[in-house]
């Protein structure tokens, strides 16, 4: 979709760390807005999972598709703030990561900030990030079920 529409890659958004009063502090708390904004929207859309599965065995098949899209959106808002978790520079996980470091490591670590675009790229060609990255988003997947049960189980009383 990048190449043909132009669209699918995430633009850096400016940050003035100036005006925090604890710049490390305040970048990570900033940048780990981003996943949780993912897993926030992963946590409210799992009860509508629930509902339209409950619906879906009186609904019939179109109740079926809706809630596969819900389960599909659900999925790739916890790879991606699983992904952006990852502490590799440009990836947000960097800067919560930075935030925790001693002052050396951290300006020496800002270093190279600026390679690791390049190791990310080489780390996803690689399909190095495969395995565990697919491993922990059907982990929280699979705990963030029990919410769409919940939702399942309360709908199907009242239908």
């Amino acid at each position: 979709m990048m190449v043909f529409m132009g669209f699918g890659w995430a633009k850096p958004v400016m940050v003035d760390m100036r005006r925090f009063r604890n710049p490390k502090i305040g970048m990570a708390i900033t940048a780990f807005a981003g996943p949780m904004s993912n897993f926030l929207l992963a946590i409210l859309l799992m009860p509508l999972y629930g509902m339209l599965v409950a619906f879906g065995y009186r609904g019939g098949s179109y109740m079926y598709y809706a809630a596969q899209l819900v389960a599909s959106t659900v999925y790739m808002s916890i790879s991606l703030g699983l992904f952006n978790l990852i502490p590799i520079p440009p990836l947000d996980g960097s800067k919560v990561v930075e935030a925790v470091l001693p002052q050396r490591i951290y300006f020496r670590i800002m270093r190279y900030e600026r390679y690791g675009m390049i190791l990310l790229f080489i780390l996803v060609w690689s399909d190095i990030f495969n395995a565990p990255l697919t491993a922990a988003v059907d982990f929280v997947f699979e705990k963030m079920l029990y919410i769409a049960q919940w939702a399942f189980e309360l709908a199907v009383k009242f239908i």
